[in-house]
């Protein structure tokens, strides 16, 4: 199997070598690329068959990382969406088109309302955008201080910041006996 790669991917390319991955590598990405795994696609490269399973997954994750084969392989999936038959139907007036046939025809109202968001936001219109207001209002050190010191004159008057406290004799004690129906314990 790895031969094969190997194969097809000096065939693909075969100056690929001079453009910054060995024919292993490149062997790698295509294997990536066509969807194998990625200790799979390491094996199917590289024919390591002495290598334990740790060994081959910890080199595997290394080689994913690498930046020319992570380049290589983002670079067949773009010819691959060139070369896609969809690719041609797809534009911004067909996701708009099958957005508004959900705003209009979808059986759930939920669905309808994201339909009707994104159309929103597709045609500028910013009414479901939470905004928030902030007012800056200049204040120097001595008003921050008077409000401070009228605030904590009220609270030492009796009253509280937004409204008047009651007084602790306003309320009605609760008799010693109805305070905790609870059994006690009986001596020992």
């Amino acid at each position: 199997m790895s031969m094969h790669v190997e194969e097809f991917a000096r065939v693909l390319d075969p100056l690929r070598v001079f453009q910054g991955l060995t024919a292993k590598q490149e062997a790698y990405a295509l294997a990536r690329f066509s969807g194998l795994n990625q200790s799979d696609a390491y094996r199917s490269a590289y024919s390591d068959e002495e290598k334990d399973p740790k060994q081959v997954s910890r080199v595997a994750i290394e080689l994913d990382k690498h930046p020319a084969i992570v380049a290589r392989v983002a670079q067949l999936t773009a010819e691959r969406m060139k070369k896609s038959s969809l690719l041609a139907m797809l534009g911004p007036e067909f996701v708009t088109d099958g957005i508004m046939r959900l705003a209009m025809f979808a059986s759930k109202e939920t669905v309808q309302l994201q339909a009707y968001a994104l159309l929103g936001k597709v045609a500028g219109i910013d009414l479901f955008r939470e905004t928030t207001r902030i007012e800056k209002v200049d204040r120097t050190a001595e008003d921050v201080d008077k409000e401070l010191k009228a605030k904590l004159q009220a609270l030492m008057n009796g009253m509280t910041i937004e409204g008047e406290a009651k007084p602790a004799a306003a309320v009605k004690p609760v008799p010693a006996g109805k305070r905790d129906r609870r059994r006690k314990p009986a001596p020992r």
